[in-house]
């Protein structure tokens, strides 16, 4: 876990690690079974793609994200 302030370190910790061959996680908890927080969870992945084109990614639980959409 991690602060605000923290991130451009981690993204850049990130990104070495993927150039470098090594996987990495990002984990973005939906707690509670909302809409809103499916939502905001959606838009932080749209968000770390569009930082990070040149690195394969897609969300961990996609069914289940779906599922929720509903």
């Amino acid at each position: 876990m991690t602060t605000e302030k923290h991130l451009p370190g981690v993204w850049d910790s990130l990104q070495r690690e993927v150039q470098a061959g090594h996987q990495g996680y990002i984990v973005y908890p939906v707690i509670e079974e909302s809409k809103l927080e499916l939502k905001a969870a959606m838009e932080e992945y749209e968000r770390l793609r569009a930082m990070f084109p040149e690195i394969k990614s897609g969300p961990a639980a996609w069914a289940d994200v779906e599922r929720r959409k509903r």
